[in-house]
């Protein structure tokens, strides 16, 4: 809930610049102002459709019309093609993810050269010259992102006090992937503090038979193993099943 609130926040934040920008570019300001978002209905991913109807609300309530752009590849080819596309359907701001950090300023240079304005949400800058660099340019409106440290701390400390988690397994993101990164951070944290063993962990899945695979390859070594995280990516939903 506190993520949809902050995206309901964020969208209506971008909405209220966008007065201050109509005697610069001579808008008409009767016009709908567009803002292009990324769809994500190939991928199905709960939370960015939770985001998604949230973000539809307050469009239709503020009078803005969302250019809903669909991702076709989950990485940052695939990103860049959506934002491109989005800039040439007249968009006049973006809400922007990025599968990495790296691309981040690609990404912003070409909505500063489209003149579009945006907002970086769920992802955090951890390199503090590229934030200083992109928090210091004007069409930069803002940034959010969740404590993925803690999250990764909350999700096990939960399965150690509700049930009694000792023995656990991950399977995790790619590393060097920066938000997961940062939850493994918080998950090691968890295990060193409250005792957990930390049995095996199993990176970069990229299909629910891999998820399959890692569950069963986990079962038949580990017999005391008696919880399993998953980190996050766009195969967890399908992997839960």
């Amino acid at each position: 809930m506190k993520k949809i609130i902050s995206i309901v926040l964020v969208l209506a934040l971008a909405l209220s610049i966008f007065g201050g920008c109509v005697a610069e570019t001579k808008v008409d300001p009767n016009a709908k102002k567009k803002i292009g978002i990324i769809s994500m209905s190939a991928v199905q991913s709960p939370t960015f459709k939770a985001t998604t109807l949230a973000m539809e609300a307050v469009a239709e309530a503020a009078g803005v019309e969302l250019i809903k752009v669909e991702l076709t590849s989950y990485g940052d080819e695939g990103f860049l093609a959506a934002y491109e596309t989005m800039i040439s359907q007249g968009v006049d701001a973006a809400m922007l993810y990025t599968f990495s950090e790296a691309v981040i300023p690609l990404v912003t240079d070409m909505m500063e050269t489209a003149d579009v304005s945006y907002f970086l949400t769920n992802r955090k800058i951890n390199n503090e010259e590229m934030k200083a660099d992109i928090f210091d340019n004007e069409n930069m409106v803002g940034n959010d992102y969740c404590n993925e440290k803690q999250v990764g701390y909350d999700m096990v400390e939960y399965l150690h006090s509700e049930f009694g988690s000792k023995n656990l397994a991950v399977i995790g993101l790619a590393k060097g992937d920066v938000n997961g990164d940062m939850r493994d951070a918080g998950i090691q944290a968890a295990c060193d503090e409250l005792g957990i063993n930390l049995l095996v962990e199993t990176r970069g899945v990229t299909t629910v038979e891999d998820v399959t695979n890692a569950v069963n390859g986990f079962a038949g070594a580990y017999s005391e193993m008696d919880s399993i995280l998953i980190v996050g990516g766009a195969v967890t939903p399908g992997g839960l099943a």
